[in-house]
């Protein structure tokens, strides 16, 4: 009985952040990702380079607030050469152009990751929301150790609810 009230306290609380997500949204925010006449800034992953605003970066993402107002080697040099998942760091920055939800489970498995490494906590809402919905015994203990590394409560409610 309790884990469901959770359950829904969660659905609530991601119905909550997707209509402050809605408010937010910005038209034709997503031309402006990846175009470098209008970028003052690179993401360097594998071999794709995506060409990014601070500004953007900074309004969603603590750690590239950071990044950039540190005078850190990465702000000086204009890039940043991240060792991550490509499709990963683009739905990454789907999200942080046109607020874009992932809606893929694997996915989501690593977008989590990223969004709590760089500090995007509604992105990372998102995930964590999709992979409860989602959630299967084949996956649950793994997802159930990265819900303790990434602080991750509803998803560790319902990998216990699982095992």
């Amino acid at each position: 009985m309790g884990s469901s009230i959770d359950l829904d306290l969660m659905k609530r609380r991601q119905e909550h952040f997707e209509e402050h997500i809605h408010s937010l949204r910005l038209p034709h925010c997503l031309e402006l990702l990846d175009n470098q006449y209008v970028s003052d800034f690179r993401i360097v992953v594998g071999k794709r380079t995506f060409h990014v605003s601070k500004a953007f970066l900074s309004a969603k993402s603590k750690v590239f607030k950071t990044i950039f107002e540190s005078g850190m080697k990465a702000a000086h040099e204009g890039q940043l050469i991240l060792n991550e998942d490509e499709e990963a760091v683009e739905a990454m920055l789907l999200f942080i152009y046109g607020n874009k939800k992932v809606d893929d489970f694997n996915l989501a498995m690593k977008v989590i990751q990223i969004a709590h490494r760089y500090g995007i906590e509604l992105l990372k809402l998102q995930c964590e929301y999709l992979i409860v919905q989602n959630l299967t015994v084949d996956v649950a203990y793994d997802c159930l150790v990265m819900s303790k590394r990434l602080d991750l409560p509803y998803l560790a409610l319902k990998c216990h609810e699982m095992l």
